[in-house]
């Protein structure tokens, strides 16, 4: 068994205490976690559509099956569930009360590879004051208490803190805070069908349910959150992001017709030795040891299916999407940009333009250290990959 890091290894030291007394203690079993997020969510227990219920007990039985958790681990997959749990509470109860939503004003869901531009691209969207992108904060815990105060953005700042204190290299590989805008993976979470599990562990057999499962469930219960944050914000346009959305662009022109779908393409062999790497990293903070073959296995299993359901989805509707280029965006953004706003067509302001001039001076590239990545493919090239290279190879 391999020494954890310094001060994950302090923390190990409380883990048996923490069990004695109570403190932390954790059942991995559904009717323990609904029961604790009742409680946390002040006593509301209903939970809307059960679909949920297999894809919570699909994580629970992964994560029992986890070789090597350490402590921090435990804390990090006990509070995520709990999170969701709570989430999923107060959307139901919220989703009750409002007697009318807010039609979405034609979102704008950018999509792509894992490691593609998506973030890039997203954040550069997010300047135009037209539009409103979602902070971290409040993805993570969407719906506000109904107590005095609010304390959504204060944890969410603790909390990265804490994961930036105990992964210092996590920066170069994705820069997040709590106020940086980030993908809507996590609304997904709440319905428990979500790759945001798979990113933060090796969960194999969460992945293998994931990947077989019908999505429609939540990818209806999708839509209907994003109109819940219409009604916080409106007037804007959602603009959104999510790699995960990749292989379930049909769910979301089915129950978000108008939405504006971009996608980013970019050398897919970088980008899965690039999201290996990331994932090297965040599976520390719950693995005691890294198996970088199983990661590489996984990350390509999940390649395969969906890269399959989006050149499918792309043949069906080959004008449904706004292709981007990833090296031209990083070459040309303001060029990439203005290609998409005329695709559009949407106006574009010399206040756009100001914006976005100084987002790219306050955000240079490799500002925070630059991402080095080892080969994991080892110049092997799946089918698979070499499929959607050849599909897209005019944006590669």
């Amino acid at each position: 068994m391999k020494e954890l890091p310094a001060l994950f290894s302090i923390f190990e030291y409380l883990e048996i205490p923490a069990r004695k007394s109570g403190v932390f203690k954790p059942i991995w079993e559904k009717d323990y976690f609904m029961k604790k997020a009742i409680r946390a969510a002040g006593g509301l227990n209903n939970w809307g559509n059960p679909d949920f219920i297999s894809g919570l007990e699909s994580l629970l039985d992964s994560i029992k099956k986890l070789p090597s958790t350490h402590f921090i681990g435990q804390i990090t997959l006990h509070s995520l569930i709990i999170r969701s749990l709570v989430n999923r509470l107060r959307y139901v109860e919220l989703l009750q009360k409002e007697t009318r939503l807010l039609s979405l004003n034609a979102p704008i869901i950018i999509t792509g590879l894992s490691r593609s531009g998506t973030t890039f691209l997203h954040r550069l969207m997010a300047y135009d004051s037209r539009h409103y992108a979602a902070p971290l904060w409040e993805l993570l815990n969407p719906y506000k208490n109904s107590g005095v105060f609010d304390f959504r953005k204060a944890k969410t700042t603790y909390e990265i803190l804490l994961k930036n204190i105990l992964l210092p290299e996590l920066d170069k590989k994705h820069y997040t805070r709590a106020d940086t805008k980030e993908e809507c993976i996590m609304l997904l979470a709440n319905s428990f069908h979500s790759q945001l599990f798979t990113d933060i562990a090796p969960l194999s057999e969460y992945l293998d349910w994931y990947i077989k499962e019908d999505r429609e469930f939540a990818y209806k219960e999708y839509s209907h959150q994003l109109r819940l944050l219409q009604n916080y914000h409106p007037g804007k346009r959602l603009v959104l992001k999510a790699p995960s959305h990749l292989g379930s662009l049909d769910h979301i022109i089915k129950y978000i017709p108008d939405a504006t779908i971009i996608q980013t393409h970019r050398n897919p062999e970088e980008c899965i030795n690039s999201l290996c790497s990331l994932r090297q990293t965040l599976f520390k903070m719950v693995e005691r040891e890294i198996d970088n073959q199983e990661i590489l296995r996984q990350v390509l299993e999940l390649f395969d299916h969906e890269t399959k359901k989006n050149i499918d989805f792309h043949k069906k509707h080959p004008s449904k999407v706004i292709s981007v280029s990833y090296k031209e965006l990083t070459q040309n953004p303001f060029g990439v940009l203005n290609g998409i706003y005329g695709k559009m067509d949407y106006e574009w302001t010399e206040n756009i333009d100001k914006s976005i001039k100084q987002y790219l001076v306050d955000n240079p590239q490799n500002r925070r250290g630059k991402h080095d990545y080892n080969n994991l493919t080892q110049n092997s090239i799946p089918e698979n990959i070499r499929a959607y290279a050849d599909f897209f190879k005019d944006y590669l």
